[in-house]
């Protein structure tokens, strides 16, 4: 079987792949909130009903979330199908591809707290005879994507090759020495997404340790912290059982189930070693949550390594910066870490906010929306969870300084108006994001005219949504608005 390779690159993802949706979507839903006692009914409720809601609008085959909600556990569900006529579970695994990367960055890191390894040391103090790859680079530069490597997955023949035969297992040397095109920048010059730095990453592993890379990140990370349902597919045994998964096959017109990596699927699991430790490791949405919940708290590496080190960001474009392993970006006035990932059919997204304790991850088993559809369900999420948070756990906002901002009539119908003129904040900007997390109206106080703005609402739907207004120093307050029917 064939895939067809498209041009289109996108640094939150291992390899996109264009697809396309199918216009008849079959919908099932597991229990989300019998499973998640702990978690407030009324936020489990808000939850199930906003992921069915996305689930049913965009027509996506399946969707696997969990939640982790300070102090009170995880909250997860699934909806969709697996293959045509089976439900999608919470506990089959699905592809989290370029999400790899920040257990591969978090073992380097646990290297150098051994003393095995330095961020500073040259690459080519570990590996040698790769005619692309510079060895003055720095596992550093690998790390926080400024070597200036090719990414390997780039390669016109990439494609072509991994058609030939599905079930070839790939080597380092295989990937390094078959797709590696000439250098696209000087070390250290710039910021650009590459899966060649992972890649190799995992083969300095293997070198500084004497053992596979898969063998440490087991032995390292997934044993010790209990991530049972997390796998590094192929090269070790799968136990637990795999979604179907959906993509765009050659004849670009329909959406394919290509099996679950079994024995008598269109593709076979070995195929995995081709994305290897830039993106091959399998996982639940729960042991992924879990993950990110650990490691963001100084429990996988220490604390001060994480500060110190795994934080150390450079501009990564789009408001977003890049750390080893890791994107932090700002939502909803809070540091957002995350990474995401894309490969066959398979796709993940994640949000962390260290200040408030919530993690959420989001699998899908269809590749064809992509990580903004992922994306925009994390923070669909991530919004109702956090709303939650500070309505019903006692978290102080900045309400105080939001009363001297109008905002009326509320409940509003065709329009609304925000009055600042009475303001005892040094307002920047103002935003009204929906129940979605997306932005339908921003306006920059220096456009302001009269110290007050009329929006037009009739178009919006009815629900909730919130008002943000950030101040000149980027810290911002919060209002809940009512959009009542027409």
């Amino acid at each position: 079987m064939n895939y067809k390779q498209t041009n289109k690159s996108n640094a939150n993802t291992f390899k996109n792949i264009s697809l396309k949706l199918v216009a008849v979507f079959v919908f099932l839903v597991t229990s989300g909130l019998r499973a998640n006692a702990q978690i407030p009914s009324a936020l489990q409720t808000k939850l199930q009903q906003s992921l069915e809601e996305l689930a049913t609008n965009y027509n996506v085959k399946g969707l696997s979330v969990a939640v982790s909600y300070p102090k009170q556990g995880i909250w997860k569900s699934a909806v969709g199908v697996s293959s045509a006529n089976t439900a999608l579970e919470e506990d089959m695994l699905i592809g989290i591809g370029s999400n790899t990367k920040t257990f591969v960055s978090t073992l380097i890191l646990l290297l150098k707290e051994d003393g095995l390894v330095s961020l500073d040391d040259t690459i080519g103090t570990w590996i040698q005879g790769y005619s692309n790859i510079d060895g003055g680079i720095t596992i550093k530069q690998l790390l926080n994507h400024t070597s200036g490597l090719f990414s390997y997955t780039g390669h016109n023949d990439f494609y072509i090759e991994m058609n030939k035969d599905l079930s070839k297992m790939w080597t380092f040397d295989e990937l390094l020495n078959t797709f590696v095109n000439q250098p696209e920048f000087s070390p250290g010059e710039k910021w650009s997404y590459c899966n060649t730095n992972y890649a190799v990453a995992g083969l300095i592993i293997e070198k500084v340790t004497g053992k596979p890379w898969y063998t440490v990140l087991r032995n390292r990370i997934l044993d010790p912290h209990n991530l049972d349902h997390t796998f590094i597919a192929p090269f070790e045994d799968v136990t637990d059982t795999y979604a179907h998964f959906w993509t765009y096959i050659y004849s670009g017109e329909y959406i394919s189930d290509m099996g679950n990596y079994g024995d008598n699927d269109l593709v076979p699991s070995q195929v995995n070693s081709m994305a290897t430790s830039a993106g091959c490791i399998v996982s639940t949405a729960e042991d992924n949550a879990k993950f990110w919940k650990l490691l963001l708290a100084g429990n996988i590496i220490k604390k001060s390594t994480l500060t110190n080190d795994m934080f150390g960001f450079v501009s990564a474009g789009s408001g977003k910066s890049y750390g080893l392993g890791l994107f932090k970006s700002r939502f909803m006035g809070n540091d957002i870490f995350s990474h995401g990932g894309t490969w066959l059919g398979q796709i993940c997204s994640n949000f962390s906010d260290t200040t408030n304790g919530i993690s959420i991850s989001v699998l899908s088993n269809q590749d064809s929306l992509g990580n903004d559809f992922t994306d925009l369900v994390a923070r669909t999420l991530y919004m109702h969870t956090l709303n939650h948070y500070r309505e019903f756990a006692g978290v102080k906002t900045s309400k105080n300084r939001i009363t001297t901002t109008r905002i009326y009539p509320n409940p509003i119908q065709h329009k609304m108006i925000i009055d600042v003129s009475s303001s005892t904040m040094q307002l920047a900007e103002i935003d009204i994001v929906n129940a979605y997390g997306q932005t339908i109206y921003s306006l920059s106080i220096s456009d302001l005219i009269g110290g007050s703005v009329s929006i037009n609402t009739r178009d919006w739907k009815p629900g909730s949504y919130t008002a943000l207004l950030t101040d000149i120093d980027g810290k911002r307050s919060y209002a809940k608005i009512v959009k009542a029917s027409n």
